[in-house]
């Protein structure tokens, strides 16, 4: 049986990804579909280095947790956020949202 993250764990991304541009996120949906970076490259119509700058930026923006290597990580993320026959709603996702207390800052 494949473990699961609680949904919990995703919240606190969510204020990184709805910044993500689009580029990023398309990025993140082809590594979620399992193309390696030169497919994505040629889909993307960029550069080979180009996608793994870009991989480098969201590895940076996204860490990974225990357990999981950088690019599975991206993987979950990717469907987890931008594959709609396998994510929540819209609504599920600001359900994850962290709830700020009136003065809290950050």
């Amino acid at each position: 049986m494949k473990e699961q993250l609680p949904s919990s764990s995703f919240g606190h991304l969510w204020p990184i990804i709805k910044k993500l541009s689009p580029r990023r996120r398309e990025l993140l949906t082809l590594v979620a579909q399992g193309f390696n970076n030169a497919e994505i490259a040629r889909r993307m119509q960029v550069a080979g280095p180009t996608v793994e700058t870009t991989m480098n930026a969201l590895r940076m923006l996204l860490p990974c947790p225990a357990g999981f290597d950088q690019r599975s990580w991206l993987v979950v993320i990717g469907t987890r956020y931008f594959m709609p026959t396998i994510t929540p709603s819209f609504a599920e996702i600001e359900s994850e949202r962290p709830h700020m207390h009136v003065g809290a800052t950050g």
